[in-house]
């Protein structure tokens, strides 16, 4: 065996000084060798390994794969099954020996991501999530689910309210953050009616008609008992801060209209 397992070639036909050699013991050297060699991997790999390549464990400095261009960047052995990714002669990110894997620095996901358990770190890490037929929920790290309450604001003025045409409605006030997506108008018959929404800070309360933020196309019902309008795309304003106050006020009303309920879809907005 001209190389034994360890890589370590000897010669098993050595040519002795004053001894007569032998055309078939240089021969088989020959042959030996050109099979080492043949087992050998080329230096322009082209010939492929056929067997497992067994590195060193490596060092961030020098990784076991590393690059000629770039000898301090490149894959390292961590630990026992474990794998780092260098950069630089620094770990930025590595799987470790039970699977999970660690991000070292910031990470930037630009296309999309999935998530086939929970959020887990030092603390109770939260995850906003979306479920078909119940909305968004939020998912601690211990697995418990809360189901947000709904972003859907409505608000119902009765005959009462109605002793005139116009005026002041009532007002409410937003607990979230977010942007009107989209509104819809019920009557308790068809008719016509014109509401607008001014809407200010709590701190500067009331609001009145200066900010106002359905510009030129209030809700309306136009010889009708319903209306909806998804998306809102020609107000001057769809965005909306925890605390603000909306006030609806009452442009207009008519063909014996006793009752509307107006209905607000607030997508929430969550910030850190």
């Amino acid at each position: 065996m001209p190389r034994n397992g360890s890589g370590v070639f000897s010669v098993i036909n050595p040519v002795l000084i004053g001894r007569l050699r032998s055309s078939s013991a240089v021969n088989a050297n020959f042959t030996d060798m050109g099979t080492q060699i043949t087992n050998s991997l080329p230096l322009d790999a082209t010939a492929g390994m056929t067997g497992q390549g067994k590195l060193a464990n490596g060092t961030t400095a020098l990784p076991a794969v590393g690059f000629k261009a770039d000898t301090n960047t490149g894959f390292k052995r961590r630990a026992a099954d474990a794998m780092a990714w260098i950069a630089g002669a620094v770990e930025r990110f590595y799987i470790d020996g039970d699977g999970k894997a660690w991000a070292l620095g910031a990470l930037d996901v630009a296309g999309d991501f999935s998530l086939g358990d929970r959020f887990t770190g030092k603390s109770n890490v939260g995850q906003i999530i979306s479920n078909e037929g119940s909305g968004i929920a939020l998912r601690d790290a211990d697995d418990n689910t809360t189901y947000l309450e709904s972003l859907v604001e409505s608000v119902t003025f009765s005959t009462e309210i109605f002793s005139s045409s116009s005026g002041v409605l009532g007002d409410l006030r937003i607990p979230f953050g977010g942007t009107i997506a989209a509104y819809s108008i019920v009557a308790d018959t068809s008719g016509n009616a014109t509401v607008e929404i001014w809407k200010d800070a709590f701190a500067n309360f009331p609001p009145t008609s200066a900010d106002k933020i359905t510009g030129t196309a209030p809700i309306a019902l136009v010889a009708q008992s319903a209306n909806a309008v998804t998306p809102i795309s020609d107000w001057t304003s769809v965005t909306v801060t925890a605390g603000d106050v909306l006030r609806f006020n009452l442009v207009s009303i008519g063909g014996g209209i006793g009752r509307i309920t107006i209905t607000l879809a607030i997508a929430r907005s969550f910030t850190a």
